[in-house]
């Protein structure tokens, strides 16, 4: 493997060979196997590829308990579809705006899977939210 280091007395760019650093781009760990660093290669044995990974990468969010897709903006870590439907509409969405997901598939943030209604609208369009609402949390052990 070849790699470009820094001269620390001249400032200058070297190239030299570094037989047991990992060949991924930029992954300066040793080799365990097959030319990788333990992490690649375990990915390689795994999941066919050195590159995979099974969860976001710091920065590109994740999915809340809930089920929606979070995202970081400005600092501030909110839900994809919201945030979607924002830049969407140009404008901030007011809280007791709803974006419902027209599919039912909470990942699914394409604008055309996405509608904007307000709370009881949206209870209407979930008709086993609006049973659980009259009967109360309680119901079943009212009734045993």
């Amino acid at each position: 493997m070849i790699r470009i280091r820094k001269d620390t007395t001249s400032g200058r760019f070297i190239q030299h060979a570094i037989p047991n650093l990992c060949s991924i781009k930029n992954c300066e760990k040793r080799v365990t196997g097959r030319g990788y660093c333990n992490t690649h290669y375990l990915r390689l044995v795994r999941y066919g590829d050195p590159l995979f990974r099974k969860k976001a990468a710091n920065g590109e969010g994740g999915v809340s308990a809930n089920g929606y897709r979070m995202i970081t903006v400005n600092g501030k870590q909110i839900p994809e579809h919201r945030h979607i439907m924002a830049v969407h509409l140009g404008r901030a969405l007011k809280p007791e705006e709803i974006v419902h997901h027209i599919d039912g598939n909470k990942i699914n943030n394409t604008i055309t899977n996405l509608s904007l209604m307000n709370r009881s609208a949206h209870v209407a369009e979930h008709p086993e939210v609006l049973a659980f609402l009259k009967l109360g949390p309680l119901a079943q052990r009212r009734t045993l």
